[in-house]
């Protein structure tokens, strides 16, 4: 019987962490455009520089337009170039924002719909 508990405790922890990366997954689903905060209360938000996530693919338009995948587990997006070039990012689902980062520098996403892209649209010089 101890056995048998174990084994079904096992098995709902692994149903509960598919779960968990389903849906983290399925939550950045949409498209990101760049802003920038001017910190006087304003932003600027960039609709021609944007990151669309679809599953595990993403594109990116920023200076030149990226294709690759989503590596959800390792927080980077990898480039289908052959190079295979990384950047890692970090994403808060609360606020839909999305921190991309290459090299030395980190560049912000907010995720279209979402109420702190609405507050920075209207903000938006």
């Amino acid at each position: 019987m101890k056995k048998f508990k174990r084994s079904l405790m096992v098995l709902v922890g692994l149903v509960f962490a598919l779960v968990l990366t389903g849906c983290s997954q399925s939550a950045m689903n949409g498209t990101y455009y760049y802003y920038e905060d001017n910190q006087d209360g304003t932003y600027t938000l960039y609709k021609e520089y944007y990151v669309k996530i679809s599953g595990k693919d993403y594109t990116a338009v920023t200076n030149d337009k990226m294709s690759g995948k989503v590596d959800y587990n390792n927080h980077t997006f990898v480039s289908d170039k052959k190079s295979g070039e990384k950047a890692s990012y970090s994403y808060d689902d609360k606020t839909g924002v999305l921190k991309v980062k290459t090299n030395d520098t980190t560049t912000s996403f907010v995720k279209e719909g979402t109420d702190k892209y609405k507050t920075i649209a209207k903000k938006s010089q």
